[in-house]
């Protein structure tokens, strides 16, 4: 495992015991593939997220996601650094990040969950100057957050949960965007096809190894 995906599972672990178990999944990763190590960390962050607080230790840790998500498109978007088409998908893509803390935060309160994840009073982002890095910036996280709902969706037991997480890690992304992840394009085709949790859980080992623009059809 390099540096930067060890940097990446320090950053977003929200405790140490969350970030030692993340470390060992990321671990068994890393040896076993060549993935970036956005998505590693990501696969890694929402499995050991699952295996410490099951179903919702899952919605909780993809809330505190979707907080900093929330909140990184806001400031991105208010720095002047992007324009054109940049600024329009950032602005859609940013409006589904509120609403996707908004459902979340719903959803744990429906199921009596204490210590719902709030939006930090300040995030330490990266200080940026170019449109260029924004868009690395934000494909970067985009590619960690949709890493860490496939890496925690086989361990999901509640199907209505695992059809949620679904639903946001499919969000429909724009194929117009000016820079266009893996992630991104697959979230979207393989849409039709996660109607049920044998076809998401038959799909999830070959999106997590080959993390490209499609879905293979289940038998």
């Amino acid at each position: 495992m390099n540096n930067k995906t060890m940097e990446l599972i320090r950053t977003f672990a929200t405790s140490r015991r969350h970030f030692l178990k993340a470390t060992a999944v990321a671990g068994s990763l890393a040896a076993a593939n060549t993935l970036s190590s956005g998505t590693i960390a990501g696969l890694a962050l929402g499995r050991a997220a699952a295996q410490e607080g099951g179903d919702v230790g899952v919605l909780k840790y993809a809330l505190t996601l979707e907080h900093l998500e929330n909140a990184l498109y806001r400031t991105l978007i208010g720095s002047g650094l992007l324009s054109g088409n940049a600024l329009g998908a950032a602005q859609v893509y940013g409006g589904q990040e509120s609403e996707h803390v908004r459902d979340l935060t719903a959803a744990l309160q429906q199921a009596g969950a204490t210590g719902i994840p709030q939006e930090q009073a300040k995030y330490n982002f990266p200080t940026l100057t170019s449109q260029a890095e924004v868009l690395t910036t934000l494909v970067m996280v985009e590619d960690l957050g949709a890493a860490a709902y496939l890496g925690a969706a086989p361990l999901i037991e509640n199907d209505d949960y695992l059809t949620f997480a679904v639903q946001i890690h499919t969000a429909g992304r724009a194929t117009s965007t000016p820079r266009v992840s893996a992630s991104w394009r697959a979230r979207t085709l393989c849409r039709s096809r996660l109607q049920s949790r044998r076809r998401w859980l038959k799909c999830w080992p070959w999106l997590a190894q080959s993390w490209a623009p499609a879905c293979p059809t289940p038998a």
